[in-house]
């Protein structure tokens, strides 16, 4: 390898590290960068980063469970915000096409009345377009 650290050495790193690439590189004396590449480029090195990741994803939901049991509000709150969305707790309208899969959006172009050099252009704009709401039989709001 061209950074001159055996694989050993850095998978030794990456485990004390928990699979975070900065303090492993230090641990080894290579630069971040270098370490990144280091596991991209290796099949092995990237299992392993992959592994440690989902350890301590493990570690911290246990960490959740263990404050909601002992009643602690943010961590309920957390828990249903991001795993409980099919029961209502959401914060944020999430939009979705048929069947769940990603919306199909079609643009248009739209003919727009001509903007008004004056005050009294706009006015007469918007006195032709409170007529034709009063023909047609719309009422309040704005366009």
């Amino acid at each position: 390898m061209p950074s001159g650290v055996p694989q050993r050495l850095i998978i030794k790193a990456l485990k004390e590290s928990g699979g975070i690439l900065s303090p492993a590189a230090k641990a080894v004396n290579l630069s971040p960068s270098t370490m990144s590449r280091r596991v991209s480029s290796s099949p092995k090195l990237k299992a392993l980063v992959d592994k440690l990741k989902e350890q301590n994803v493990d570690v911290a939901e246990s960490k959740l469970l263990e404050k909601i049991a002992e009643g602690n509000m943010s961590a309920v709150i957390f828990y249903l915000k991001t795993q409980a969305k099919d029961r209502g707790y959401i914060e944020r309208q999430e939009q979705t096409g048929k069947d769940g899969k990603a919306m199909q959006v079609e643009m248009r172009d739209v003919d727009m009345p001509p903007r008004p050099s004056s005050y009294e252009e706009w006015q007469r704009q918007n006195s032709r377009r409170g007529k034709l709401a009063e023909v047609f039989g719309v009422t309040g709001g704005s366009d």
